[in-house]
């Protein structure tokens, strides 16, 4: 089995010299970001046909996909050659709520099951990334009441339905009757017996709802696509219908009031679920036993275990007040907030705080002069050529440790400082923590990179001595 996501539908901002030059350019920038479709699929034929040699060795016939979630995409408008970015005709690009901002491949291979390609077979009814899960789940037998086929066991719940009934349709995607899904799970140990599957979903009334926020407190309504078969319905105002109109300009809400109504009691439906969580802070976990996302419980395994904590993972109060990539991280970008984190094992724990990443190895003010990584020059976009090479010095001279609950602590950064690290007791339970850097002028930036390790676990204590 292989699950394979790929950025080429997003951005690929570098491509091959040898792949651009397949295309015609208007210029050099433009076709670079604009072969989207082009370089997926090419890996996915490059992964196809290294499947088909595995099993002609008599090895793999599982399920080989390519996957893009609905609000991690980055399709562009085709601007007139200003910044050409390819949609295939839609509208919106990367954080929009039209359909070139969320409609992404996806592709499924399973020879087993007579899903393979030659060709393929396009599937039209409305699916999303909350699917994959409940696929996986039946494709594999795993299922309520000993069956070995979906729905799931009694007390487990998912939003998205089995594509099984999708997959297996037309059989081999060329034609032919649709295989039933029992025999799907021949194999299965735990399917026995004539076992009648769930009712197929019904796809053309499914609501799906994608929206982007992007700000520290959701707001209802905003930047979303209520999907429903061919309807969209864009913040709660505009309706298209993307089967005669995918570039989506004719907006038909004034001739359709039921579809709206419809979609808008969707969201609504959509929006209680998600309201729920909304004021739940999702921590990071530090001194798990079972791994840097949450869950592990108090371990002494975790001692000597390094988390590493980024800024693109901070809370504030301010969108968009966050250094995510390496291009910011270069030109000094400033920003400010805290780590909620969950200490699962308590104990004294190193905090190594760091403006570059510790393979990088340059002091913490220090700046970079020309490239300090080797990269091919000529596949970068000339635009995105400051993500490789060059970084700001910064008037860095004190390293400050906040957390909640316990004293600031601070200490001079030197000149060839690569690091600046402390030592603190910390009990189990919910913290925040702020760590950054400051200098002369009032200057203040979160540091981008900690790098949090237990040291020794101790009984937790009402009053631990820092």
């Amino acid at each position: 089995f292989v699950r394979h996501n790929d950025d080429a539908p997003r951005e690929p901002i570098n491509i091959a010299a040898l792949e651009l030059a397949e295309h015609d350019q208007k210029q050099r920038a433009g076709t670079a970001r604009g072969d989207h479709g082009g370089g997926g699929r090419r890996r996915l034929g490059r992964l196809t046909e290294q499947q088909d040699e595995e099993e002609d060795d008599g090895g793999g016939d599982g399920v080989v996909e390519k996957e893009e979630e609905e609000d991690d995409d980055r399709r562009g408008d085709d601007r007139d050659g200003e910044d050409f970015q390819y949609n295939s005709g839609m509208r919106g690009f990367k954080g929009s709520e039209y359909e070139g901002g969320h409609r992404v491949p996806f592709a499924v291979r399973y020879p087993r099951m007579g899903i393979v390609g030659g060709g393929g077979r396009a599937v039209d009814e409305l699916t999303s990334y909350v699917d994959v899960m409940p696929t996986l789940l039946e494709l594999c037998g795993c299922g309520g009441g000993g069956r070995g086929l979906w729905p799931p066991p009694s007390g487990r719940t998912f939003h998205g339905n089995s594509l099984v009934p999708l997959l297996l349709r037309g059989g081999n995607g060329h034609g032919g009757d649709t295989i039933p899904r029992p025999l799907a799970y021949a194999s299965a140990a735990d399917a026995e017996g004539d076992v009648e599957p769930e009712p197929e979903p019904n796809w053309k009334e499914r609501i799906v709802v994608t929206d982007t926020q992007r700000i520290p407190y959701p707001l209802k309504w905003k930047q979303c696509s209520v999907m429903m078969n061919s309807w969209r319905l864009i913040n709660r105002i505009e309706l298209y219908d993307v089967s005669i109109d995918p570039g989506q300009t004719d907006d038909v809400s004034s001739s359709h009031p039921d579809i709206v109504s419809k979609l808008r009691m969707g969201y609504e439906s959509w929006w209680d679920i998600c309201e729920m969580q909304m004021d739940f802070e999702t921590p990071l976990s530090l001194g798990g036993g079972g791994g840097g996302d949450g869950g592990g419980g108090s371990s002494p395994t975790a001692v000597g275990k390094v988390t590493v904590l980024n800024t693109q993972d901070i809370r504030n109060e301010t969108a968009g007040d966050y250094v995510w990539n390496q291009g910011q991280v270069r030109a000094g970008a400033q920003c400010l907030g805290w780590w909620e984190i969950n200490v699962e094992t308590s104990g004294r724990y190193e905090f190594e705080l760091r403006r570059w990443p510790r393979e990088a190895g340059h002091g913490i003010a220090s700046g970079i002069e020309g490239s300090d990584a080797e990269y091919r020059a000529d596949d970068v976009c000339p635009d995105s050529s400051n993500w490789y090479r060059d970084g700001k010095a910064l008037p860095i001279d004190t390293a400050c440790l906040m957390i909640s609950g316990k004293r600031q602590l601070s200490k001079t950064v030197g000149s060839d400082d690569t690091r600046a690290t402390f030592e603190v007791d910390l009990d189990e339970g919910r913290l925040q923590i702020r760590a950054f850097f400051s200098g002369c002028a009032g200057y203040m930036n979160t540091a981008y990179y900690v790098y949090v390790k237990l040291i020794e676990c101790k009984p937790p204590s009402a009053d631990m001595a820092e």
